[in-house]
């Protein structure tokens, strides 16, 4: 069950088991492809992992923290705190892409010397 915004009525929904994640499509009939991965802590979004095209073909995932923002924010591509495991670029014709490689991120300071 959905409010107007689209958002889950968690309160008017019968769920058996635990909701983790929730999946966002775009594009037309038979054309659709996945948007957004929303990810779940009980009724609360705490991660969003955003998917960039190029055409048809998948380029880039990006993976957020979004705890704290607001749940319209929560559901803004490129909103929330880029995860450590953060990016993943693909290479590949459309439908058969693979990662190509992966970033990863730290709050180590380079500049610090033992």
């Amino acid at each position: 069950m959905r409010n107007a915004d689209g958002t889950i009525d968690f309160a008017s929904s019968n769920f058996n088991g635990t909701f983790d994640e929730e999946a966002i499509y775009e594009g037309t009939k038979n054309h659709e492809r996945v948007s957004q991965i929303l990810g779940y802590d009980g009724s609360e979004i705490t991660a969003r992992t955003d998917y960039t095209y190029s055409g048809r073909r998948l380029t880039k995932t990006s993976s957020y923290d979004v705890d704290g923002l607001t749940e319209a924010a929560k559901r803004a591509k490129g909103a929330g705190s880029l995860l450590t495991d953060g990016e993943q670029f693909f290479r590949g014709a459309a439908g058969r892409e693979k990662v190509s490689y992966g970033t990863g991120y730290s709050d180590i300071d380079p500049g610090i010397r033992g």
